[in-house]
């Protein structure tokens, strides 16, 4: 986890669900790569670091306004090296 605070990580959440919900927004989604899908990722492009705290190579942020709750979903590749030697 990047330097994100827990309590930053619930903030923004919040801002978000707000202007999701000003602009009836049904979802939105943080990528984890710039327009070019570059290697190396500029500060700027890294959305689901920001929102979410997770800093990891590869992943996207999802978060889902429903009429029950919202949600947020943080997705993920897992590289396995159990076994490897």
């Amino acid at each position: 986890m990047s330097d994100n605070t827990k309590e930053q990580v619930r903030e923004r959440l919040a801002a978000l669900r707000e202007e999701m919900k000003r602009e009836s927004l049904g979802a939105f989604i943080f990528p984890s790569t710039d327009p070019h899908n570059g290697e190396y990722v500029p500060e700027h492009w890294k959305g689901r670091e920001w929102i979410s705290g997770f800093d990891g190579s590869n992943g996207s942020g999802n978060h889902e306004r429903g009429r029950a709750m919202d949600r947020f979903a943080l997705f993920h590749r897992c590289r396995r090296t159990a076994g490897r030697h």
